[in-house]
């Protein structure tokens, strides 16, 4: 019973740290080659996901957030009032339920996207 009950708690956890991310980040807080200057709004988080076959690079289904980033924090940037960002990070992956959808299809994957930084009015 013992035995049985830390084998669970074991795989309890496994599953709950289970997961895949990359994040994306700047030194000097820039993506690009402006300059982002003006009053600052605060800081924002803007998530989206997005589901795949095979690999994200082949076939997305729906739109591909990753080449949209605009769109993907604009009801966010909107709702503070700013255009622009500064200090943004990118975090890419899957969580346990990326990972369970991938395993058992084989070839269909979700992947999670959140979006930070500092949102600037300029």
């Amino acid at each position: 019973m013992k035995k049985a009950i830390l084998f669970l708690v074991v795989i309890a956890a496994a599953l709950v740290l289970s997961g895949c991310y990359t994040t994306y980040t700047t030194t000097d807080g820039k993506l690009a080659y402006a300059d982002v200057a003006g009053a600052e709004k605060g800081e924002f988080v803007a998530n989206a996901s997005y589901m795949y076959i095979l690999h994200p690079s082949l076939l997305t289904l729906g739109d591909k957030v990753t080449e949209q980033l605009d769109v993907a924090m604009a009801e966010e940037l909107d709702a503070m009032g700013a255009n622009a960002v500064k200090n943004m990070a990118i975090t890419d992956g899957q969580d346990i339920v990326g990972l369970l959808v991938r395993s058992f299809t084989g070839i269909l994957g979700i992947n999670k996207m959140e979006i930070t930084g500092t949102a600037v009015q300029q």
